[in-house]
């Protein structure tokens, strides 16, 4: 590994290293203003200050911007500096999601921010988790009562964008931190709580829109824990899926294949020097084993979030290997 002037790693990809540098310096002064510098104590009032301005800056920069790399981490190391910090970021995430008035493009992205964070971030206790979930299932479950009430339900995703997009991170953290949901009755019994099962059922059907490998493992999970039942839906949605045809502003025709739009921002930090500041708050998959044949090799390929990353590529190539940083890009043609 190439090491830089001070026996740091260094990125092989050249705009990669000096996004590592920036990252690094930025992560050092967070760490340096936010702690007693003679007890290495936090100093709250300092931190709090910090978290002000950062959290401006997210929302006005870091939030709107769709697929960004590596930059939402400076949210991610200050909010691992105390639990607090932590819940605040999520309350303001979803205040966002709750409020009809805010772009559906940022409620979106705000809901995958907390399912990428409660899922990655080892500063979130297990009550913190349960408690983000039942927000979810409550929301999710408001949300289909409002629908039943039509004759007629458009289950097109750009209308139902939001829903959907709270249903994939519901599935999501449950199938990513199901070693700690699962580890007693009483928190397979919380799950159950959740009636997970009237929403994969309900007719919006979002495991029809969320990402593959999302269902694929939620739909293990609850199936052995006796959770909810999917498989018999996945298979109903693989033999009627089509692509949709819809006019775009513009005028022009467009077609779509009904699959939601995914952006996990906390998939895995790749880059070497700054990286290590981010490891001690950092959780990595744990296996669970997929006991459904139906899952093709090319699924499960799809994302650390089933295999951890070929340790021999390059830094060049996982640097820009994918749509978010834990996503494999596929390959055209």
């Amino acid at each position: 590994m190439d090491v830089d002037e001070d026996n740091k790693p260094r990125m092989l990809h050249p705009i990669g290293n000096t996004l590592d540098v920036c990252m690094d310096k930025l992560f050092n002064y967070i760490i340096m203003e936010c702690h007693n510098t003679e007890t290495s104590e936090i100093e709250w009032a300092k931190t709090k200050r910090v978290y002000q301005d950062i959290i401006s800056v997210f929302d006005k920069v870091i939030l709107p911007t769709y697929n960004l790399h590596h930059v939402q981490f400076i949210m991610f190391l200050l909010c691992s500096l105390k639990t607090s910090l932590a819940e605040a970021f999520l309350n303001y995430l979803w205040k966002k999601v709750c409020t009809p008035s805010t772009a559906s493009v940022i409620r979106q992205a705000a809901v995958a921010y907390i399912a990428s964070f409660i899922a990655r971030a080892s500063i979130v206790p297990l009550s913190m988790l349960k408690g983000t979930l039942q927000q979810m299932s409550e929301w999710i479950h408001s949300y289909i009562s409002a629908q039943d009430g039509l004759e007629c339900v458009n289950t097109d995703v750009r209308i139902h964008s939001v829903f959907y997009s709270v249903c994939q991170a519901l599935f999501y953290v449950i199938a990513f931190r199901q070693s700690d949901l699962v580890k007693t009755r009483r928190n397979i019994g919380f799950l159950n709580t959740l009636s997970l099962g009237k929403i994969v059922t309900c007719r919006l059907n979002p495991l029809r829109v969320c990402h593959p490998v999302v269902v694929q493992n939620f739909a293990a999970v609850t199936r052995t824990y006796q959770i909810a039942y999917c498989y018999s839906i996945i298979e109903h949605n693989a033999r009627s899926l089509m692509p949709t045809i819809y006019q775009t502003e513009k005028g022009s025709s467009e077609t779509t294949d009904n699959i939601l739009d995914s952006f996990f921002p906390f998939d895995p930090y790749i880059l070497n020097r700054s990286g290590e500041k981010i490891t001690p708050f950092y959780l990595n998959y744990k296996n669970f084993v997929v006991e459904t044949s139906t899952t093709s090799k090319h699924e499960l390929e799809d994302d650390d979030f089933l295999y951890e990353h070929d340790t021999k590529s390059s830094d060049y190539d996982k640097f820009s290997y994918g749509t978010s940083p834990g996503f494999k890009m596929k390959e055209n043609g």
